[in-house]
């Protein structure tokens, strides 16, 4: 009993660091003008920008998960270029916005 009590105290201390972690890289990238394109990204989803020179930004959206899942996109400014977006990415799938 006494190590299941010692390790759910070291997994409280080490949730404690991710979110302190979490929220000291949300605060530094917000100091450095970071722009936050996917409010919230779901676990198993990256989200990344490639930036031309005339100002065009490409937002890459994929889904590495094995099922689909739900993610709120920013389609009002980032239309939709390439792929399916219903309010879900399907799996495997990557979905590509386009905007200014």
């Amino acid at each position: 009993m006494r190590k299941i009590t010692e390790l759910k105290e070291k997994q409280e201390i080490a949730l404690g660091i991710l979110l302190y972690l979490d929220e000291v890289c949300r605060k530094l990238a917000e100091e450095a003008g970071v722009e936050r394109i996917v409010e919230e990204v779901p676990e198993g989803v990256e989200v990344t920008m490639r930036e031309q020179k005339d100002g065009t930004r490409y937002v890459f959206v994929q889904n590495f998960n094995r099922e689909a899942v739900e993610v709120k996109l920013p389609i009002e400014r980032y239309p939709v270029w390439q792929g399916t977006y219903d309010g879900t990415i399907g799996s495997w799938k990557t979905i590509v916005l386009k905007g200014r």
